[in-house]
């Protein structure tokens, strides 16, 4: 693989990862002052909206695993999983706000939030 091929997949990657983890970020400051009980009926963009929008990003992040994920260096290869969980964790937040599911939601918060540090 060419430098600039390298060069390339590490701006996307990076892109895609920054994309995924603002949007958990925001949704973690929307928690904090809205809570359970309002998050999902916050003004635009609220959790379902985003994870709306973010289904391109998911789809990206699921063609770089299914065809290139054995030409990522460690880190992009790191990034491309973490964002990836992060998604899962978005959506399972929107499904407990969905199903009024408190439990499942406070968990899926925390274990965003966790995700964050990395």
């Amino acid at each position: 693989m060419s430098l600039f091929e390298q060069a390339a997949i590490r701006k996307r990657v990076f892109s895609l990862w920054e994309s995924v983890f603002s949007a958990s970020n925001k949704i973690l400051v929307d928690a904090k002052i809205y809570g359970f009980s309002s998050m999902g009926v916050i003004p635009d963009p609220n959790i379902h909206q985003m994870r709306l929008t973010l289904t391109a990003v998911e789809t990206l992040l699921d063609m770089i695993i299914d065809h290139h994920f054995d030409k990522l260096e460690h880190d992009q290869a790191r990034m491309v999983i973490n964002a990836r969980e992060q998604l899962r964790r978005m959506e399972r937040i929107a499904i407990a706000l969905q199903t009024n599911d408190q439990l499942e939601y406070d968990k899926s918060i925390a274990e965003l939030e966790s995700q964050l540090a990395i």
